[in-house]
């Protein structure tokens, strides 16, 4: 194993969403995971991640998981008991090393109770850690869970906008202004409960050069 994968895994603690999901960062392992979870998805489900008449996880896609992790591609998966039950991700871009569109997909005994807001915050956070600048997301028009999700991670400060069948939100950050904190903390909501409070997934990462010991996290729109 390398050394940037090695360190890449130890540095990043994992977010706990209830007493009994965790939220971390992708290992290798979890491929035959994704696999299992995937014959499992509706074609709905696999519908909206993909955007065709998949009926489990694409070969293709899980090849490009196996070229491109961790210098392309990056994730956080969410387990129940052990077992992976939906996951994020980015992908940089071909053309411009500082953008990346990011996805998330959540087994259907899992949605609606905030999961897939927390996993999509969670690669976001990988984004940063990664010091990509712009974050975007396609998501398809009929998709009404996945569009309600993105405009609360992407709010107004982002762009969305349509195209055809699908919308485009787009996220323009600042990487300099970032400081993330392994104490950091989002709100998780679970259905008929009061919010929750989870940490988040990546350990402190400093892109502004060293301060004295505190970190705080702050986020800065372009606009």
């Amino acid at each position: 194993m390398s050394t940037q994968r090695a360190s890449s895994r130890r540095s990043r603690p994992v977010r706990r969403v209830d007493p009994d999901i965790v939220v971390r960062e992708w290992r290798p392992e979890d491929l035959p995971n994704l696999e299992r979870l995937g014959a499992q998805l509706s074609r709905r489900t696999l519908a909206s991640r993909f955007h065709g008449g998949a009926t489990g996880i694409p070969e293709d896609y899980l090849n490009y998981i196996r070229q491109w992790w961790p210098t392309r591609w990056n994730a956080a998966v969410a387990l129940r008991g052990g077992i992976l039950i939906g996951w994020s991700e980015y992908s940089l871009d071909h053309t411009d090393l500082r953008g990346a569109e990011v996805g998330v997909c959540v087994a259907e005994a899992e949605q609606g109770r905030g999961l897939g807001t927390a996993l999509v915050r969670a690669a976001i956070d990988l984004c940063v850690a990664r010091d990509v600048s712009t974050i975007h997301a396609l998501v398809s028009d009929d998709n009404a869970a996945a569009l309600c999700l993105y405009r609360k991670v992407m709010p107004r400060n982002g762009e969305s906008k349509a195209t055809g069948h699908t919308v485009t939100y787009r996220l323009d950050i600042e990487p300099s202004a970032f400081t993330l904190s392994s104490a950091a903390t989002a709100s998780v909501t679970v259905a008929g409960e009061e919010p929750r409070t989870s940490r988040s997934p990546l350990r402190a990462v400093q892109t502004g050069g060293p301060r004295s010991g505190k970190l705080r996290r702050r986020r800065r729109i372009r606009r």
